[in-house]
This record gives structure tokens, sequence and C-alpha cells, in this order.
């Protein structure tokens, strides 16, 4: 018997003072500022440790914690200095505090607001290349990208930009300043499966669907502004390969800080990707497609900046196609140009910005008997200049275009 009572003694000499430290500690306290005033949700913490809590309305706060000895109290809020206060935390206890917070001024980066005046309620937008081939559905097309935003519909499974319930010819393309008249791969009436410009061949893309200025009179819809890539400041060759594509790039700086070359192209193959997925058979000719660019960029002067960009592509496309009670063979292959020539100078005051542009369209077209071959051809000339002032900015410019459908 005594042998199990010694043991019980000492059982229970252990087990004590665990039991007393596993006792939880009350923190308790109130925050103030210099003045006496509550500084309400404040942050209370123990260092090294999640255990704290916020201040309320009163500036008080409680929490519990199983930390004993000494530790360290921390207290932050915005607008004040953080402050720390030792503390001699026992089992059992509970510990009351009063901290003092010094007010301190918060210093935040310069903030630079620029706007322009226009005669309407602009709203536009803009979208980089990374953003529009990431954008879930998109395929990678800076078109179907644009889909996505508020005011555009996309009626079908094309790429076209229908804004705001007008038609899709509504939306005015541009490249560089230049118009792009036929801005969509395989083309149809309701648009094309594709846009004709790829993502990495411009470096920003601005996208209005509300009003805009005269600038852009001859809009309807929306206006669909592009900017190709400036001059390239390192050599860089790119080649990517894909189960339908291929495509290779040239960057090359020719006169260090003057100028600089861009080229390349993209050739499309969706032969193998159709018989992956067992519909090789639907088509007598499977999409394809070649398209190339290329930019020269010659910053003369501080202000001076001459830019020669020209891009082409062509499309082929041979399908059996239902219409009536008629089925035939269709076939198609388009050809697209534009080659545009940018000057930027500052004579005075003045910034002069001048551009002409020449864009060619052939498609030749068979369904069974019928064989059409329609050309479109346009040249531009755009001059526009900007002068500002203290209080205002004075913009002119005109344009003449002459074009000829046949």
């Amino acid at each position: 018997m005594w042998t199990r009572l010694a043991g019980g003694i000492a059982l229970l000499l252990v087990l004590a003072p665990l039991a007393i430290a596993a006792q939880p500690i009350v923190v308790e306290g109130r925050v103030q500022d210099a003045n006496g005033t509550p500084v309400p949700y404040a942050n209370v913490r123990i260092e090294g440790t999640t255990d704290g809590a916020a201040t309320n309305a009163s500036g008080r706060f409680r929490f519990r914690t199983r930390r004993h000895g000494s530790a360290t109290l921390r207290a932050s809020a915005v607008g004040y200095e953080a402050t720390e206060r030792s503390v001699r935390l026992a089992p059992g206890d509970t510990v009351r505090v009063q901290i003092t917070l010094s007010s301190t001024r918060v210093r935040l980066d310069e903030t630079v607001v620029t706007g322009t005046y226009s005669t309407g309620p602009e709203e536009q937008t803009t979208l980089d290349p990374t953003e529009a081939v990431t954008t879930p559905g998109a395929a990678g097309d800076l078109f179907r990208a644009l889909q996505s935003f508020p005011g555009v519909a996309a009626p079908g499974d094309g790429a076209g930009l229908f804004v705001r319930g007008g038609d899709v010819s509504e939306t005015k393309t541009l490249l560089d300043g230049a118009p792009l008249h036929h801005p969509y791969r395989y083309a149809s009436p309701a648009s094309g499966t594709f846009g004709a410009v790829r993502p990495f061949l411009v470096d920003g893309t601005q996208f209005s669907t509300g009003g805009f200025s005269a600038r852009y009179g001859d809009a309807l819809s929306g206006v669909l502004a592009m900017t190709s890539k400036n001059r390239p400041t390192r050599s860089r060759r790119y080649v990517n390969l894909g189960l339908a594509a291929a495509s290779l790039a040239l960057d090359q700086p020719l006169i260090e800080e003057e100028l600089g070359l861009r080229i390349s192209g993209n050739r499309s193959f969706t032969g193998l990707l159709f018989r992956v997925n067992g519909q090789s058979d639907d088509f007598a000719t499977v999409p394809q497609g070649l398209d190339g660019n290329l930019s020269l960029t010659w910053d003369y002067a501080d202000a001076g900046h001459l830019k020669l960009f020209s891009f082409a592509r062509r499309n082929r496309i041979g399908a059996e196609t239902a219409r009536g009670t008629y089925t035939g063979l269709y076939r198609s292959e388009t050809t697209n140009q534009l080659h545009t020539l940018q000057w930027t100078a500052n004579p005075g005051a003045w910034t002069v910005e001048s551009r002409a542009s020449w864009s060619a369209f052939t498609t030749e077209k068979t369904f069974g008997a019928l064989d059409l071959s329609p050309t479109d051809g346009a040249a531009t000339l755009r001059i526009d200049a900007t002068r500002p002032a203290e209080d205002w900015i004075l913009r002119t410019g005109g344009m003449v275009t002459h074009r000829r459908y046949h």
C-alpha cells in the first residue's frame, strides 16, 4: 500500500507543474494615442506567435495565450508608429497593459493624372499582347480576346467585333494609324475565323466602344487602333513550332540607339491537326496560311522618327458545302497586303505625324460553276498636328483616301 501511495504522490508531483503550465494566460488592455484618445482597430499580438487581437471601437483588446515567461507585445495601426512592450507572462495570470501610440505621416508615391478632351463620352480599353493570348476562349487571337469586353457581341464562332448591336463593318480597324479594310483571316460576310494581325506583332491595342473624337469620324460603332512594335534594342531570334503552325522571328539593331529591323514569318498547316481529330475528310484543301511582316525603324533625332511597316498574308481553304438543294466544292484563296510609312517630326512647338499607306486585297472564290475574283485596293495619306499649351491642347489633321473595288 505504501508503494502505491508513493507512486501516486510522485505522479501528482510530475503532472501538477504541467497542469499549471497548461493554464491559459489572459492579456487585455487598451491602446490610445498621445492625447489619450482610443485607437480602434489596432493590431496587438505577441511577437513570434499568432496570438493576438484587434482593438474595438473603444480601443480595448483581450485575448488568450499559452506562451509564458518573457514576451514582447507589439501594437500597430495605420497612421501610427508601431510600439513594443515587454511583458512577463505567468500561467493562470491576467496581464493588463496600456499602450500609447505616436502618430506618424504616411508618405505615398506621387500620382500624376493626365487627360484629353473629346467631343463624346469616350470609353476606351487597352490590351497588351500577353493579355490577348492568355484570355480564356480566345485561342490566342487578338480579336477573339476583344469579344470578351463589355459592349461587344459574338453571335457566331467568328472573330468579328459587333459593337453595341452594330455590324462588323462598322468597327474601324487601324494599324499604325493606317486603315485595315480587311482585318480577318478566312473572311466571310459575317467577319472571319481569326484576326489578320497576330498579337505579338503589336506593342499595344486601344479599343473604343463609346464616343470618339472627329479623328475617327468615319467610324460608326467602335475603333480598334493597334500600334506595331518600335525599334528593337537588342538582337533576338525566336522559333515556335506547334501542332498546326510554325513561326520564325528576328529582332536586330542595325545602328545602336538609332536604326533597328524586325522580321517575322508564320506558316499554318492544319492538316495534321484535322487528321488527329478525324476531320481531314471534311476538306478538299485544309485551312492553311502564310504571312510575314517587316518593320524598319529609324530614330534620326530626339524628336524625329521614321518607320516602315509591311505586312502580307495568304490563306487557302477548300471544302464540300451544301447550299439549299445544291452541294458543291467551295474553294477560296485570299491575299492581303498593307504597307505603311510613318514620319514624326517636331517643327517648333508642333508635333506632326504623317502616314502614307497602301493596301491590296484579292480573293478567288469558286463554288461549282460560280467563279468570283473581287479585288480591293486603297491608298491613304493622313497628317495630324498637335500643339500643347499651358491650359489647352490644339489638335488638327486631315486624311485623303483613294479606294478602288472591282
